[in-house]
């Protein structure tokens, strides 16, 4: 029988493709160790703690984040989404965030038709 952190860890992965932070950041790897909660780290260096429940939500209140800083120059060094109200968070100034290689966009062959 898989634990409530596979469970939530799987929901998690699954639901980041089409979440608002999609594009935006990429995760390197998900922590389970912690009782109740996922501790995800981001190519970015950005450390994010997700509660086992309502992640669709919690994704919601990251990129709710992550666009404030965005307005003042910074990005989310770490944040706690598993609090519900007054989200902890620590920030670092953007021009300071490590930097990630962009990935080359797939090109696309052109195909011969038979005629």
């Amino acid at each position: 029988m898989e634990s409530a952190h596979v469970k939530a860890a799987l929901q998690l992965l699954g639901s980041f493709d089409k979440s608002p932070m999609a594009g935006l950041v990429d995760i390197k790897e998900v922590d389970l160790t912690l009782p109740n909660l996922l501790q995800v780290m981001t190519w970015q260096g950005t450390e994010v703690v997700f509660g086992l429940s309502d992640i669709e939500g919690q994704l919601r209140h990251w990129r709710a984040v992550f666009d404030h800083g965005q307005k003042f120059g910074k990005m989310v060094a770490w944040i706690d989404l598993s609090v519900v109200n007054n989200i902890p968070a620590r920030w670092l100034e953007a021009s300071l965030a490590p930097q990630v290689p962009v990935k080359p966009l797939k090109t696309q062959r052109n195909r011969k038709k038979n005629a």
